[in-house]
């Protein structure tokens, strides 16, 4: 069962979503981090300004919100399966071009133009993980694009381990705060499975994506995989 966050404000999503990390704040991160995604995902949307997003775990639309500032005309499907994410989402970024989707049941074959997960496939729990992958390549039309932040190793929720902080450490904020700057080791666990081989069974070799080492900070780049597919 995926853990799904019951998140009452903007805050606490912001820090579940960009977690803090040493010497760089949740706040630094998701303004540096947002420059650095306007300015890759740039020509693609300077390609196509009227092309078809979808953004995988879109959280309260952060790329979504880029996006849009890029081209106002662009269709964007953000996929979260939070509902309380996805209300959140509606005022974050309130384009009437960002449609949002509790999963892709709603999209059709060959719809999409660019597909994008960031920092979402690695918190996938592995029964639903292959399902993902599959339907990010059915809904990318041949030729399309598909952008992929990803930890190197899996991270995937561990329910119970919030269950008992929350009873330790009351609210959300502080279960989040406590897991940020101490052993979070109980948080998350590594099912191991490899999310860029089953990526690349489905869609081949990516190309490598390098992020900008003034806005992406070293712990990021060290742990993270940034890679593009095209289908």
């Amino acid at each position: 069962m995926t853990l799904r966050f019951k998140v009452q404000d903007e805050d606490t999503a912001k820090k579940i979503i960009l977690t803090p990390e040493p010497g760089i704040s949740t706040e630094q991160r998701w303004e540096n981090e947002s420059e650095w995604l306007k300015e890759y995902l740039f020509r693609f949307v300077d390609a196509d300004p009227q092309a078809t997003f979808v953004d995988f775990g879109c959280g309260i639309g952060r790329a979504s919100k880029v996006l849009h500032e890029l081209s106002s005309e662009l269709e964007v499907f953000g996929i979260e399966s939070s509902f309380e994410m996805r209300d959140l989402a509606r005022k974050y970024n309130p384009s009437y071009m960002f449609h949002l989707l509790p999963d892709f049941c709603g999209l059709f074959d060959d719809e999409v133009d660019f597909a994008m997960a960031l920092y979402a496939l690695q918190h996938v729990h592995g029964g639903e993980l292959q399902k993902t992958i599959d339907n990010l390549h059915r809904v990318l039309r041949p030729g399309g694009n598909l952008f992929i932040i990803n930890m190197k190793r899996r991270a995937v929720p561990q329910n119970t381990f919030y269950e008992i902080e929350a009873q330790k450490h009351g609210t959300l904020n502080e279960v989040i705060h406590h897991i940020a700057t101490k052993d979070s080791k109980g948080a998350w666990y590594d099912d191991g499975l490899n999310v860029m081989e089953m990526l690349k069974e489905k869609f081949g070799d990516p190309t490598m994506v390098e992020p900008d080492h003034k806005l992406v900070g070293e712990f990021t780049r060290k742990h993270h995989d940034f890679v593009i597919f095209r289908k």
